[in-house]
């Protein structure tokens, strides 16, 4: 399916992240546009620590014919935790179509964990990350997308994920779904209406094989030459899937969580 959607000018977001002198990080530029607000962000483990930033998206929706462009920018050491305030609605009839573009200098750590997109009937979302890890980075990267309510009736979804390090592309996916998927996928046992994914990259946080998720299917496996790990979940709505996403990446993050 073919979204035929003008193209914005540059960036909605755009921000440069830099490990400061105190060995923390801090954001040294942004550039912050409707639909987007950016506050204050916060470091859990004190100044030295992580950075948490939490964007706001105006209405918390994506409507038809919006293309959202973003960018994250992090230095050599910088270490970022990107969450949201909650899941993103993506309106019908028609498309929308949201891309992230991540370039992570070396010994840099982000973890992008939005909350699932939630898809209305007659929506279509398009959603892309591309992403360049610089050597020794670290990418830890939630997706996921849940139908508004049971029988709605989605145009479709597509995802498309690029991944690049100094030797060359280290990944390339593409899903997609199209208007007669979720309701086929509604026919398996336990009807399963959201599905998501969580992906490290530089890093194998846990061994592979089926996860204990209750209430999901979910399971991890390896990525092609050790380049990292994808756990694939699948689940009965959004609450469960993000409350799954939100239990996996608390388990995984520790293990690999850089000490600045």
């Amino acid at each position: 399916m073919t979204l035929a959607l003008p193209r914005a000018e540059g960036p909605v977001l755009d921000l440069l992240l830099e490990r400061g002198v105190s060995g923390g990080t801090r954001i040294a530029r942004r550039r912050v546009a409707w639909p987007w607000s950016l506050p204050r962000g916060y470091a859990l483990g004190g100044p030295e620590g992580c950075l948490t930033l939490v964007p706001q998206a105006a209405g918390a929706a994506l409507m038809p014919g919006d293309i959202w462009e973003q960018r994250l920018t992090l230095g050599p050491g910088a270490a970022v935790r990107l969450v949201t305030a909650g899941a993103t609605a993506v309106h019908g009839p028609g498309g929308a179509e949201t891309t992230w573009r991540l370039s992570l200098g070396p010994g840099a750590w982000l973890a992008m964990l939005p909350d699932p997109a939630v898809l209305f009937e007659g929506a279509a979302l398009r959603q892309t990350v591309e992403a360049d890890l610089g050597p020794g980075a670290v990418l830890i990267l939630a997706d996921g997308v849940c139908l508004r309510a049971p029988g709605v009736r989605p145009l479709g979804w597509t995802s498309r994920l690029v991944v690049t390090g100094p030797e060359g592309t280290i990944l390339t996916e593409r899903q997609e779904a199209g208007p007669e998927s979720f309701p086929r996928l509604a026919r398996l046992p336990h009807a399963p209406a959201a599905f998501g994914s969580l992906t490290a990259f530089g890093v194998l946080p846990a061994e592979p094989g089926p996860l204990d998720m209750p209430g999901c299917y979910a399971a991890a496996g390896l990525l092609r030459g050790g380049a990292g790990m994808t756990a694939r979940i699948a689940a009965p709505n959004g609450g469960a899937l993000s409350k799954a996403l939100r239990r996996l990446a608390a388990d995984w993050a520790p293990r690999f969580e850089p000490r600045l």
